[in-house]
């Protein structure tokens, strides 16, 4: 098979045309349990059927390939946050990712479906290179995973702590007494630590709020 599936999309779409099918760029749903029956063919026998039925539809469906992506699934990170943690990746992992940043943009696999005789016929081809790649990345993901989760279970420790610090400082400030509810006591929260997102001011206020309940009622 070639190196690149260009071709073979393109051979796709010209049995297509020839067939006057329409070609539609989605993929149906697999077919429950007890529905349509679906026969997984190879590429020329998808192609023969294409040439024998004539089917008015054909579902036609590619992927690019990016290598940054497909990283940041198999190791669990957040969309486009690769390039701010590669310190984090493992020699392997960084000359891999190297070594297929060449193919981005490529077409790393197509799917192709059609109806005929009550049957869902379909057909799936991934690159050599796409398969090969996968295979090295899954031996290299597990290690990756477990060097990312202890990455994000420290950063989540110190925000923690910087947290506890802030809220400390809210608890104590002369004008949060004053400020009995939750929304007055964010605002406070607001004016003292600006740089803070939404999110960060909520969690400081809940907790200056345990932290003066705890002052109030905790016996000296």
């Amino acid at each position: 098979m070639s190196d690149s599936l260009t071709d073979v999309a393109e051979r796709v779409r010209k049995v297509a045309a020839d067939a006057a099918s329409l070609v539609l760029n989605t993929l149906p749903r697999q077919a429950e349990a007890g529905g349509t029956l679906v026969a997984s063919l190879e590429l020329d026998e998808f192609i023969a059927v294409i040439k024998a039925t004539s089917p008015r539809i054909v579902y036609f469906f590619e992927t690019s390939f990016d290598v940054d992506g497909a990283i940041e699934a198999a190791i669990d990170l957040e969309e486009d946050t690769l390039e701010a943690s590669l310190s984090e990746l493992s020699p392997e992992l960084k000359a891999l990712r190297q070594r297929m940043r060449r193919r981005n943009g490529e077409i790393d696999m197509i799917a192709a479906a059609v109806m005929a005789d009550g049957v869902l016929h379909s057909v799936t081809v991934t690159a050599p290179w796409a398969e090969e790649f996968e295979e090295q990345l899954d031996a290299l993901a597990a290690e990756a995973r477990e060097a990312f989760e202890e990455v994000r279970e420290n950063a989540e420790r110190e925000t923690r702590f910087r947290l506890e610090k802030l809220a400390e400082t809210l608890s104590q400030h002369v004008a949060f007494p004053a400020a009995r509810s939750f929304e007055r006591r964010c605002d406070l929260a607001e004016k003292l630590f600006p740089t803070l997102n939404d999110h960060e001011l909520a969690e400081v206020t809940k907790l200056a709020d345990k932290l003066a309940w705890l002052a109030k009622n905790t016996p000296t």
